[in-house]
């Protein structure tokens, strides 16, 4: 056998033969990182569509409550007259005007999950916007009450 071989030409030998799977490794985990990399791309752009729709996504179950109710709320936000108003107030505005709608919206969801509709929110107090274990309290008594109300 040829166990007396010079080591050099062992080498030599074997040098291609390691050069070329080292190649292929090399070319595999290319591929794999790209792969990696294309998958990790796709899952950052769908959970931010996710996150998107989610964001907007509440679908009212009672679509003509949702727009009559709308309508009217429409009518009662602050008007803001640019030439006559600061700056200052102009936001002061503004920010009443975004918790106004902050304060419907969770109308509109509460009607829209409860059987009783709007009877639970004319039973809500009005001026309780906490997102605690309270409101969740509050919402329930108010729907106990509208329930009352009703029967």
């Amino acid at each position: 056998m040829d166990d007396k071989r010079d080591p050099a030409a062992v080498v030599a030998d074997t040098t291609p033969v390691t050069q070329a799977q080292f190649k292929q490794i090399i070319d595999t985990l290319k591929k794999l990182e790209k792969e990696i990399t294309t998958s990790s791309k796709e899952t950052a752009e769908s959970v931010a569509r996710r996150i998107k729709r989610e964001k907007n996504g509440y679908e009212f179950k009672k679509k003509a409550a949702k727009i009559e109710e709308t309508e009217g709320d429409l009518k009662k936000l602050p008007v803001i007259e640019a030439t006559k108003q600061t700056l200052d107030n102009a936001k002061d505005l503004l920010q009443q005007g975004l918790l106004s709608l902050a304060k419907r919206q969770k109308h509109f969801k509460m009607a829209d999950c409860s059987e009783q509709g709007w009877a639970v929110v004319q039973e809500y107090p009005a001026d309780a916007l906490a997102d605690d274990s309270d409101d969740e309290k509050k919402i329930e008594k108010a729907e106990k009450a509208s329930k009352r109300k009703a029967a």
